[in-house]
């Protein structure tokens, strides 16, 4: 019996994590594809790790890498003479901050979107009014245009 053996059978507090890797393809990572082979990490229960979080992991081939879980077992699914190969979760990313920050600028972005597409609008129209200047109908025209593009009243098909 080896003393890493003893180890792991006296810890406790701990859950086994399956992960994914990211795949490796054509000599980079690929984004938002992950590996089928699940690896398994241990980390500890206070952690609260829940399938779909990404965790930072000690990779034998790369170092410090961010991986995505699989699955969490309470009941620490290791093999105790293979206890060797299980090493411990560097972190859990806590991707609070940075999701906030994403979702304001998407939101901001969204409402410059919106005010781009009413100057363009805007800009047309008067190009548009512009082309009528010296038509004794203009106003008739472009009050009968409104009225025409005025969506709110498409009746629905039923």
């Amino acid at each position: 019996m080896k003393a890493q053996e003893i180890v792991a059978a006296l810890q406790s507090g701990y859950v086994s994590v399956k992960v994914r890797f990211l795949q490796y393809r054509h000599g980079e990572y690929t984004n938002r594809d992950w590996s089928e082979k699940l690896y398994t990490y241990k980390a500890l229960f206070s952690w609260n790790i829940q399938p779909d979080d990404r965790v930072i992991v000690d990779s034998p081939k790369d170092g410090l890498v961010v991986v995505k879980v699989d699955s969490v077992s309470s009941d620490p699914d290791l093999n105790f003479a293979d206890v060797e190969n299980f090493k411990w979760i560097v972190q859990k990313v806590d991707t609070s901050q940075y999701d906030a920050i994403t979702q304001q600028e998407n939101e901001l972005t969204q409402k410059v979107q919106v005010l781009l597409r009413k100057q363009a609008q805007d800009k047309f129209l008067n190009d548009f009014s512009s082309a009528l200047d010296g038509n004794p109908q203009k106003d008739e025209i472009l009050a009968g245009l409104r009225q025409s593009a005025d969506m709110s009243k498409v009746k629905l098909l039923t």
